[in-house]
């Protein structure tokens, strides 16, 4: 039957075999199996007639072909037929597609489910009337590379600017509504009369702000969210008009802002800032400020201009402004920060690795199948398809494959992200958007695309790259093509062992860091400790009355059974809260443009106790401690040491600045206050922190109108948040109870991004490295399969089950240490850059490049192991039956 396809292929036009290429590989296949079925006479008729049917159905073609030249030169319909012919092949071989798609689908997935989120980031532009133009500005001072600006230098610069069209100053705030008889707390800001212009946003109901409504006489009036507005008001149409009353203060709605709207941040309700320019306070450094570009000016042209305005500042109040620069960044910036940016980095480069594994994983497999159809693509060329043809054919099936992993990857990556949110504890910025959008789509058909030049071209290229004649001639394995295919496929694997192990060895980093950070000592012991946040509002509670509730409110905590002690404390550690104040040292000579800074906090007797920070010296503070008492204060451990070495500070005098405002001097006139005794240092900001220098006071000296109460208890602390709450209100009816947490909760929390970043790393690494060992497990099942008939013949020539064993699992150990070693260099590369965001993590850790390399060998060695088992069991006689 074989010298009959020989004379038939001969006897058809070379034209006829390009054109016909798949028919006639679908014909011969047919008649080879009828063939062997009828033999002799039978078959030779068989043979002829078919023979001439498809003479004639191809002779007709001919004819229409010379007749429409122009639809058979397209080649739009031999794509859809390859497309047509990829998909009936994979169809009858299901476990390859299944298997192909999946690999490509995790690798795709993993990456659209990164992108997506860098896309909400750094990439969707704001919801803002052209966010390009949008920068926020800021001031500096000598090691201060970012603070807030004074509200007289917002106004210099509103009035002197020239290439912003508009600017508007805003902070945030926490308003008290009365309602229902009680105050609740409701996240707002007070801003400039122009920031809802300034951003170009405009309200769905009612109107914005008026300059007027900024003027300190004015009416005090308000724009309040739409979530605000549906979940409080009804969305009643008649919303304009209806008065709030505000900490105190009735305010007229005037506007409702646009759905999901929240700036900054979570604000739900606006207030305009009602203060005269000419009185307030130069040095107080409060609000942030955001500015419009005009049109045709660039933010180099905005930082030219803040500069200088910063010069002109400095030569009207030289005492107070020599040493004030002024800084512009895009609007972005103050909400993405260089080590977001890093961190996405990494993860956006460690799921490319994936990507390529998967990639690198597929195109084995179809270097493999490329293999095993190798007399299919013989006939085809036979038939006339040149090279370009066969590899136009495997690049649809490559297609085809990528299509499906692209589809079923975007199904995961939404599923992904959806699970990413759930896992927040914090509710994103409106403005963040992990959702599909048109980039996203984009982004996954274009990885589909790159994966099918990735996976397919070098493997459709390699299949197409033989004789058809020589193959239907010979069925022998162990031709160059062959072991050129097994050169590229141990490329392929080592390759893929390599970028599984620098993978490895980022994600190890990442989880130690994490696990490094979560074991910091904060300072303080947690357990059983619960915190409330409480604010005593000014216009119910005045100033000479503030002191005596918050100690009756500790006296009525410490009386509820469970409760061991109590305390309170203006900023809660961990929280986020910043609490900064300059200081002096007596007999030390500072310059005023550069003080040094540390975290301040008001506290009250029973604090320290409460939160178990050991006092090493001095004493705590006391009943004696009042307002009409010396000032005094505690301070840190590394403040005492840094500016009393050796020495004991208990005595010493330190001036203070003003609490909250890191002001680059200290106002006149700063008391003395007297050292009276020296605590722990204590994680203020973050675990991450290291060596901040602390700063208490007593509350009766330095009245303050939001305290947070914490009670260490015997049992769960949350148990007790109601009874809590109840008996803080009947103290006094008109405290805003702003939150109940556990200290434990507030640990959790502050780790939290370090948790999910270490988690969705560990998770690229995990399917890496299962990548790795499906691939080495496939390789090395691929290679005792082809390689059946030799080792069915050593093992009748007598070879032993140990030698077939190494000779099988050899191949698998060589490919693992020559990736390892390949992958050792780009692991040194990578970890440097892991290593400068986690926290205490050497880039050159012995013991997690050693724990990973045993690991990844392992892996692979059991993947090997299978096959060899395989291959250690096949019976000569069958094997070389079948040959």
């Amino acid at each position: 039957s074989d010298w009959i396809y020989m004379q038939l292929l001969r006897a058809y036009p070379r034209g006829f075999r390009a054109l016909f290429a798949d028919e006639m590989t679908e014909t011969f296949r047919h008649l080879r199996a009828k063939t062997r079925k009828l033999g002799g006479k039978r078959a030779v008729l068989h043979l002829w007639l078919r023979v001439s049917w498809d003479t004639v159905y191809m002779g007709i073609a001919e004819r229409r072909r010379r007749r429409e030249p122009s639809r058979f030169n397209n080649p739009v319909p031999f794509v859809l037929n390859d497309f047509r012919y990829g998909m009936r092949t994979l169809r009858k071989n299901p476990g390859y597609a299944a298997a192909a798609v999946f690999t490509l689908a995790l690798g795709i997935g993993a990456t659209t489910t990164v992108f997506s989120q860098v896309n909400g980031l750094l990439i969707r532009p704001l919801p803002y009337a052209e966010p390009e133009r949008l920068v926020q500005l800021s001031e500096t001072a000598p090691g201060i590379s970012s603070m807030d600006l004074s509200y007289p230098d917002f106004f210099y610069w509103q009035l002197h600017t020239e290439v912003f069209e508009s600017m508007a100053a805003f902070d945030d705030a926490r308003f008290a509504l009365a309602l229902d008889g009680r105050s609740e707390r409701v996240e707002g800001a007070i801003v400039s009369t122009s920031v809802f212009s300034t951003l170009g946003v405009q309200p769905v109901v009612g109107r914005a702000f008026l300059p007027g409504e900024g003027q300190p006489d004015a009416n005090p009036v308000a724009v309040i969210s739409h979530g605000f507005w549906l979940e409080l008001l009804g969305s009643s149409t008649d919303v304009i008009g209806t008065t709030l009353t505000l900490n105190g203060r009735s305010h007229t709605v005037v506007g409702v802002a646009p759905p999901n709207f929240m700036f900054p941040e979570r604000a739900r309700i606006w207030v305009p800032i009602r203060l005269d320019p000419l009185t307030a306070d130069p040095t107080e450094y409060d609000w942030d400020a955001v500015a419009r570009l005009k049109a045709g000016h660039t933010l180099e042209h905005a930082l030219a201009e803040a500069d200088a305005i910063a010069r002109q500042l400095a030569s009207t109040s030289p005492d107070t402004k020599a040493h004030i620069g002024a800084i512009a960044y895009p609007l972005r910036d103050a909400d993405v920060n260089a080590d977001v940016r890093l961190a996405y980095g990494v993860l956006l480069a460690s799921v490319l690795f994936v990507l390529l594994i998967a990639c690198v994983n597929v195109a084995n497999l179809v270097l493999a199948r490329g293999t095993s159809r190798r007399q299919e693509l013989a006939m085809r060329s036979a038939l006339g398809a040149n090279r370009t043809r066969i590899v136009v054919q495997l690049l649809a099936e490559s297609a085809l494959l990528a299509f499906f992993g692209g589809l079923l990857g975007l199904l995961l990556s939404v599923w992904a992200n959806g699970a990413i949110r759930l896992a927040l504890p914090e509710e994103l910025p409106f403005w963040i958007d992990f959702g599909i959008d048109r980039v996203v789509l984009t982004f996954v058909l274009l990885v589909s695309v790159a994966t099918t030049v990735i996976f397919g071209l070098m493997p459709a290229m390699e299949s197409s790259d033989d004789s058809g004649e020589s193959l239907l001639q010979s069925n022998a394995r162990g031709t160059v093509s062959s072991t050129h295919r097994r050169r590229i496929s141990s490329i392929l694997l080592v390759s893929e062992v390599a970028l599984s192990f620098v993978l490895l060895v980022a994600s190890a980093l990442m989880m130690k860091g994490f696990l490094n950070l979560r074991a910091a000592p904060p300072g303080f012991d947690p357990s059983g400790v619960i915190a409330v946040g409480i604010y005593a509002p000014p216009w119910t509670y005045p100033a000479e009355e503030r002191v005596a509730l918050y100690e009756e409110v500790l006296r009525e905590i410490g009386t509820i059974p469970g409760v061991t002690d109590v305390g309170a404390v203006s900023e809660l550690p961990i929280a986020g809260g910043e609490n900064e104040i300059v200081f002096a040292v007596e007999g030390r000579v500072f310059d005023n443009a550069a003080l040094p800074v540390a975290n301040g906090n008001v506290i009250t007797p029973g604090y320290f106790t409460t939160m178990h920070i050991p006092l090493l010296r001095g004493r705590d503070f006391t009943e004696a401690d009042r307002a009409s008492s010396p000032p005094t204060t505690i301070v840190s451990e590394s403040l005492a040491e840094g500016y009393w070495p050796g020495e004991n500070p208990v005595g010493k005098l330190i001036r203070l600045g003003k609490l909250g405002h890191r002001t680059p001097s200290l106002p006149e006139p700063a008391r003395w206050h007297t050292v009276v005794g020296v605590v722990s240092d204590v994680r203020h900001e973050d675990l991450s922190e290291q060596g901040r220098m602390g700063i208490y006071l007593p509350l009766a000296q330095e009245n303050t109108v939001a305290m947070t109460m914490v009670a260490k208890t015997d049992g769960d602390p949350l148990d007790l948040a109601e009874l809590t709450r109840s008996r803080i209100w009947q103290v006094g009816p008109g405290i805003v109870v702003l939150g109940v947490v556990s200290m434990d909760q507030v640990l959790s929390l502050s780790i939290w991004s370090a948790r999910i970043f270490s988690a969705m790393l560990g998770s690229f690494a995990f399917i890496a490295l299962t990548l790795a060992v499906v691939g080495i497990y496939g390789v090395v099942a691929f290679a005792v399969a082809r390689r059946s008939s030799e080792i069915g013949v050593r093992i009748a020539m007598g070879a032993r089950k140990f030698d077939i064993f190494r000779l099988v699992l050899g191949r698998a150990g060589q490919t693992l240490l020559i990736g390892l070693g390949l992958g050792l260099l780009g692991a040194l590369a990578a970890s440097w850059v892991v290593a400068s965001i986690v926290y205490e993590v050497e880039a050159l850790d012995p013991a997690v490049y050693a724990t990973v390399a045993l690991a990844l060998l392992v892996a692979g060695l059991i993947a090997g192991f299978l096959p060899a088992r395989r291959a250690i069991r096949l019976d000569p006689a069958d094997t070389l039956r079948c040959e």
